[in-house]
């Protein structure tokens, strides 16, 4: 993304709403054809491009997300659930 700022308040739905527009953006996609029930694969997200939106996730939270949440959850919608849980997680360990 062109211009990244750290997110202030972290849920579910901030993250899959930044999910949608990080993959519109990289694939050129219509924002309202991905669904919470799409997965990184079936959208076209190969490992080198889910590595990048880890990386891209991870400046935007300003937190250190486990690729496996990326890699082993089903649909976007498990993504948001697991990025917003280990978010919160470590934004209460650090406060």
């Amino acid at each position: 993304m062109d211009h990244v700022q750290i997110a202030e308040k972290v849920d579910e739905a901030a993250v899959f709403a930044w999910l949608k527009t990080y993959i519109s953006n990289v694939l050129g996609m219509d924002q309202a054809s991905i669904k919470g029930s799409d997965g990184l694969d079936s959208l076209g997200l190969d490992s080198a491009l889910t590595t990048a939106l880890a990386m891209d996730l991870e400046t935007w939270l300003g937190v250190e997300i486990p690729l496996a949440i990326l890699f082993e959850a089903e649909t976007l919608d498990n993504i948001a659930a697991g990025v917003a849980r280990e978010a919160e997680r470590q934004h209460v360990t650090a406060g």
